[in-house]
């Protein structure tokens, strides 16, 4: 694996986040998930439900998420590593936060056009046992928000939001302890991907939709977190990732507008 977060994680100074075992990994997870649990739990308050049904709802909440995920990111990191030294730079790579080129950029976004269809072949799929076209969330927000507030939350801001949490800080943290495995590093890796890729699936779970329209929802993104988790193993980065995420929101968003 040329330029991955095993090559990343080699430059930090002896007593670094690739010599720390399993332990570290699940507290570092739980820093992090704890408050993904609270703003999800927050999603069902009349507060929140009230504010979403703004004009910039949809954006405005997709920043908090982002502003509350950042810094329970970097403040669970400092904590735990506080003995490390260069916390900034081993956090940066952790969270693939790594230059790469335009052709890398390309594949992701074809990444996210082969999860796109891929979600037509699920959605056939799931048609046969029924209607699937019941309402999820993009189907939700594209009725309360202007295009304009859907395209710069959507496609500009949950991009590099879910990018830097998913593939970046859980994949990125599940992947240290896969490292840290010489005998079972490859199964390790494939559970690391399919975690990440459920959270990632089920953190697009619309509650009051029907078992088929979750299913077309959930499933596509699932399968898109694992093209996303292996552009991310293969660069090291969750740029391509970032690229390849904008391009599948932008595709489902111009079906529902």
């Amino acid at each position: 694996m040329s330029e991955t977060i095993t090559e990343a994680q080699n430059n930090t100074e002896p007593s670094t986040i690739k010599t720390l075992p399993w332990h570290w990994c699940l507290w570092n997870l739980a820093g992090v998930i704890i408050p993904f649990t609270l703003l999800t739990l927050a999603a069902f308050s009349p507060v929140y439900q009230w504010a979403e049904k703004t004009s910039v709802g949809f954006l405005a909440g997709t920043l908090y998420n982002g502003f509350v995920f950042a810094a329970a990111i970097v403040l669970t990191f400092i904590f735990l590593n506080w003995g490390i030294r260069s916390v900034w730079p081993a956090l940066t790579r952790l969270l693939g936060l790594v230059k790469v080129g335009w052709k890398s950029m390309v594949i992701g976004a074809g990444v996210g056009a082969a999860a796109v269809c891929l979600s037509f072949v699920v959605a056939l799929v799931v048609s046969l046992f029924g209607d699937a076209t019941g309402p999820n969330a993009t189907s939700t927000a594209a009725a309360l928000y202007d295009p304009w507030v859907l395209f710069a939350g959507a496609v500009l801001v949950a991009p590099i939001v879910e990018e830097v949490f998913f593939r970046g800080y859980i994949f990125g943290t599940l992947m240290v302890g896969a490292n840290n495995s010489e005998k079972h590093r490859g199964l390790f890796t494939a559970l690391s991907v399919l975690i990440t890729s459920v959270l990632f699936g089920f953190a697009h779970y619309s509650p009051g939709a029907g078992v088929l329209s979750s299913v077309a929802t959930v499933l596509p993104t699932v399968m898109l977190s694992v093209g996303l988790c292996w552009a991310r193993l293969r660069w090291g980065s969750i740029i391509p990732g970032v690229f390849g995420h904008a391009f599948y929101n932008l595709a489902v968003l111009l079906l529902v507008i």
